[in-house]
């Protein structure tokens, strides 16, 4: 069910919602349409508290199908196994909407899809990121059968404080689910992700990979700066996996001296990349509230408080507070 379809337009709080954020309700249900992430964002939060409903992100993404996310969610369901499907939103998705880091990453005996809004000043977002999760679960439906289930569901934001809110959100997404994570994630098992589904039409494939490239454009496609690329790793990874020239490198697919000469061409380093990005969200964290030193620490990367604390009062000024709100 999209957005507008929850909704009572004849509403004057509705349409005045709607018109705070710059947004029509036509908008909402065109896949075609271009929206700004941060408008959208703040349009869902203030939606759900508007109508009293706190499942409203997780409620929407349980009806999603390929067709909402245009043609990028068609090539999507027409992938042979998760791992294609997955991988190829990694690779088409940010072109359609700006400022998001997605990837699939291997772990083991797993593999774990992962959605983060990298702009860290867009909070809070816990709607669009349960309306994400939820949706991709759906769309992970249409490949796999109607009984397919992820191993486990993380989330970047807290737990509601109604245990009651937590147990249907859990039966909306079919699967356990975790908070106060680094990332927003489905953990998967790596036998799952790589299970052959159906035949792939390489014919309608070739077709729809031509119509996704003419709507984005060339530069959208066009592979990112080093220093976007790094950043991008960063984003999935800091406090998922320990961060390291080798590990960065190895993301892209380049050797340690050569990603350090490319980023030295822009001007960049890989500390600078790590330690602004690890105080950014650091920053942001903070202002947000609820999450204690010692696990703000640890969902940086940093060994301990102690190193964090050091860190962030040199990028500051001062010691790294909690808001306790």
């Amino acid at each position: 069910m999209r957005l507008n379809e929850r909704l009572d337009l004849s509403d004057r709080r509705v349409r005045m919602l709607f018109a705070k954020h710059g947004i029509s309700p036509s908008q909402t249900s065109d896949p075609y349409a271009i929206v700004p992430l941060a408008a959208y964002v703040a349009l869902l939060e203030d939606t759900a508290d508007l109508i009293g409903d706190p499942l409203l992100g997780a409620a929407m993404g349980k009806t999603y199908r390929p067709a909402d996310l245009g043609p990028v969610g068609i090539l999507f369901s027409l992938s042979p196994t998760l791992r294609v499907a997955f991988e190829r939103l990694s690779r088409l998705l940010p072109a359609f909407q700006a400022q998001t880091s997605v990837a699939l990453l291997n772990d083991g005996e797993n593999a774990a899809w992962v959605y983060k809004v990298s702009n860290a000043r867009i909070w809070p977002r816990r709607q669009d990121a349960e309306y994400a999760m939820s949706a991709t679960c759906a769309m992970a439906r249409i490949i796999c059968g109607p009984n397919w289930r992820p191993r486990e569901i993380r989330f970047e934001h807290d737990a509601p404080t109604d245990p009651a809110v937590t147990k249907s959100l859990r039966k909306l997404l079919g699967g356990p689910i975790s908070f106060g994570h680094s990332i927003n994630a489905l953990i998967l098992s790596a036998e799952d992700v790589d299970r052959v589904r159906h035949v792939e039409d390489a014919g309608l494939t070739t077709i729809l990979e031509h119509h996704i490239a003419d709507l984005a454009g060339d530069d959208a496609l066009a592979p990112p700066s080093v220093g976007q690329a790094v950043r991008t790793v960063l984003d999935i990874n800091l406090g998922h996996t320990p961060i390291s020239a080798g590990m960065v490198a190895e993301r892209l697919g380049v050797p340690v001296r050569t990603l350090q000469r490319r980023l030295a061409d822009e001007g960049l380093s890989l500390r600078q990349l790590i330690e602004t990005h690890r105080l950014t969200v650091a920053e942001q964290r903070l202002k947000q509230g609820g999450t204690p030193i010692g696990r703000l620490a640890e969902m940086l990367g940093y060994s301990d408080a102690a190193s964090f604390s050091r860190a962030y009062r040199a990028w500051c000024g001062h010691p790294p507070t909690a808001d306790r709100r």
